[in-house]
Order: C-alpha cells, then structure tokens, then sequence
C-alpha cells in the first residue's frame, strides 16, 4: 500500500531590509511513499541534561519506519544511534525549539561519503532526546510522527 505525503512549509528570513524564501505554504511537496502505518510519539524530556528514549527498533507498534518528523517545544539534541557488528555509533543533532527535523528514512550509511556507489547500509536502532540546559530551565514537550 502506498500513501502520499504532503508538506506545506515556507521558511521566510529578513536580514538588512532583504527577504529570502524557501518553500510554499500554498503548494504542497508531494512524496509517495509505501506507507502502512502512522504512529505519534509524545515525551517529556526535563531539563538538567536528562536523556529520554524517543523511540527504538525494539518498539513493538512500529519497529522501523519510512518518514520520521520530530518537533520540541523547547531547544533540544538529537542522537540516533546503531549497532554495527556489535560497535555502537552515534550521531547528535542540536534541533531547535518549533523547527521541525525530518528524517525521510532509517537507513544510515555506516561509512563516510566517498564518490561511487553506496552499497552498505545500516539502520537506526534508536532515537533519544536530551534537554542539554541546567535545572529549572524548563522541560521540554517533544513530538514525533513515524510513518511507515
């Protein structure tokens, strides 16, 4: 089965009296994807450095996914993480509070870039969200939509 994903989203930036847009909010970009399921994740991440899991392949409703949209209320980091032949590898994102960060698939490359083919792929295993802030700087609500 397939489903079509519509995103409507303009970025508008006004720098020294110069306007610089991206994107539409009237005309949608358009992607088909072979979509089964769509999952929401909701957690609270407190502040004084704690570390929530946001989501992991051992997630039973939906241990892999095509499209995953994570939006926070408050300033956050990212890390998605994987198991290479048994050696963890890491990668963390700082994503800022209202902007929304989209990941369109859980495929990694287990490599740096190189010209050629890629032939080997790894995947996600799990996602976590850090409140890297100090006590009493305020939590932060944080949202995910996986579509699979």
């Amino acid at each position: 089965m397939s489903a079509t994903l519509k995103a409507y989203q303009q970025f508008v930036t006004e720098i020294g009296g110069e306007l610089k847009t991206l994107g539409s909010r009237n005309t949608p970009v358009s992607v088909t994807l072979p979509l089964e399921a769509v999952k929401e994740l909701q957690i609270t991440v407190e502040d004084d450095y704690n570390v929530e899991v946001l989501w992991a392949d051992t997630d039973a409703g939906m241990p892999s996914w095509e499209v995953m949209i994570i939006l926070s209320d408050a300033d956050v980091l990212v890390e998605l993480a994987r198991d290479l032949a048994g050696t963890p590898s890491y990668s963390v994102f700082g994503v800022r509070a209202n902007v929304p960060f989209i990941l369109c698939a859980d495929d990694v490359l287990n490599t740096e870039l190189t010209d050629g083919s890629v032939t080997t792929m790894d995947t996600i295993e799990r996602v976590r969200v850090q409140r890297n802030t100090g006590a009493d700087t305020g939590d932060a609500k944080v949202r995910a939509l996986l579509l699979a």
